[in-house]
């Protein structure tokens, strides 16, 4: 990757514009996720973002041989 907007992101917040969802919790669990071998250069100030909901919190996020910059 090569200045990537938010290369590794989980967002079970989003919504877009913040029109008829916010403060709306999300319905989908996120478990079991493995990144794993990514090198490059991120465009945004944070590289990694993991915003999960607290009503569905996410679990088992790995994160293996990681290289961003």
């Amino acid at each position: 990757m090569r200045n990537v907007e938010n290369p590794i992101i989980i967002d079970q917040n989003y919504c877009p514009n913040n029109q008829g969802c916010p403060r709306q919790t999300s319905g989908v669990k996120i478990s079991q996720v493995t990144y794993r071998n990514i090198r490059g250069t991120s465009g945004t100030p944070e590289a990694v973002t993991f915003d999960c909901s607290p009503s569905s919190p996410c679990s088992g996020i790995k994160l293996q041989d990681i290289k961003l910059t």
